[in-house]
């Protein structure tokens, strides 16, 4: 067996890799936090002993009440319904449960992935982590439409996509030393998406099964993954790592080192494969 070692390389600038919404994320965190402490703090406030006596009603007024005036929640509400839910650190059971919820706790929903199959929320006890969302699970108080999508970090080695036909005995080893995620993209000739896999900063995984063929790799590079749109919310740019190789009963093994220090990588935009159906 033939092994082709191809060591390939992305020019990522250090000023971008460097740039980090640090304090954005604090504050939005610090934001979250405040307002589920408040929205708790009314759920569980207690009447008073004495209520004083209700106030005759007003006579209904005919002039519409201003828009300005009405302050909505500023985010949706949710309670548990099953008993004994896992908060989970990201939308998925292969992440780690940070927390067993009890039947009507409950939750301050930020964000949602899957149409609603997993909530992004807080708890009373201020862990921040994801639930299932389905009606077993969960009852909301709001439609799934009106909760914004919420970025995650998918667990390594993730398959984003696969339109294998069959399973074939290529492989590839990819090694990730970047300080961002990356999403590794094999295509046919035609540029159409084959196989997507998430490889995490740090880490390294092997592609497996590849069917005999001839790819191009393209690789996106960033933080925050969107599960529904299939992109980085926050992109570090996208690439085309290898024009054309084969995988051939003969070379069947492949290795791929993403790293900062020389420019093989071609940047792409419009030419970048998408991952939507």
């Amino acid at each position: 067996m033939k092994k082709n070692n191809l060591c390939l390389i992305l020019l990522i600038p250090a000023i971008i890799l460097a740039s980090c919404s640090r304090s954005n994320t604090l504050d939005t965190q610090s934001t979250e936090t405040a307002i589920a402490g408040s929205i708790f703090a009314t759920w569980t406030a207690s009447a008073p002993l004495n209520p004083p006596p209700a106030a005759a009603s007003p006579l209904p007024s005919l002039t519409p009440t201003s828009a300005a005036w009405q302050t909505p929640t500023p985010y949706p509400q949710a309670r548990v319904k099953s008993q004994g839910l896992n908060v989970r650190e990201g939308p998925g059971t292969d992440y780690l449960s940070l927390e067993l919820l009890s039947t009507n706790t409950p939750l301050v929903v930020t964000g949602q992935t899957a149409v609603c199959n997993w909530l992004k929320v807080i708890t009373p006890s201020g862990n921040k982590g994801w639930v299932s969302g389905g009606d077993f699970y969960i009852e909301l108080d709001r439609p799934c439409s009106q909760i914004p999508e919420a970025a995650f970090r998918p667990v390594n080695g993730a398959v984003l996509l696969d339109y294998r036909t069959y399973e074939g005995t290529g492989y590839i080893k990819i090694t990730n030393p970047l300080a961002a995620d990356a999403v590794v993209i094999l295509t046919n000739m035609s540029r159409m998406p084959v196989l997507a896999v998430y490889v995490r900063s740090g880490e390294q995984y092997i592609v497996e099964g590849l069917p005999e063929s001839t790819y191009e790799l393209f690789l996106g590079v960033g933080n925050n993954w969107l599960g529904d749109q299939m992109v980085f919310e926050d992109s570090l740019g996208n690439f085309l790592v290898i024009d054309l190789f084969n995988i051939t009963a003969v070379t069947i093994e492949f290795e791929l080192m993403i790293s900062t220090e020389s420019s093989t990588a071609t940047p792409v935009e419009e030419e970048f494969p998408s991952l939507l159906p």
